[in-house]
């Protein structure tokens, strides 16, 4: 079986005020692999920041926290969670909407 991995997050939406923050537990699902997988956000507007712990995860588990600052404005934000390594790159959806 050749070597992969998945993305899951849970949970796949958060709903985060101006100036708040909240965490997704970033899950990697492991086939034959054994390398670390780097995680980035993308789709992030300006104000909006995203931190994985760890990075790259060599387990099976990460914590994102997406921060949001004061001066975003509400609305619903589709960002996604990217994993990588050298051979692989797999997207999985985050859908972060913040309330007004």
């Amino acid at each position: 079986m050749a070597p992969d991995f998945s993305l899951s997050l849970n949970p796949a939406a958060l709903t985060i005020p101006q100036g708040g923050n909240g965490q997704s537990t970033v899950t990697v699902v492991r086939t034959n692999f054994t390398n670390g997988v780097i995680l980035t956000l993308e789709g992030t507007p300006a104000g909006v920041t995203g931190a994985f712990n760890p990075t790259p995860t060599l387990t099976n588990t990460s914590v994102l926290t997406v921060t949001v600052g004061a001066a975003v404005p509400p609305g619903v934000y589709n960002l996604m969670v990217r994993g990588a390594d050298s051979e692989f790159v797999l997207p999985t959806a985050l859908r972060r909407s913040r309330s007004r």
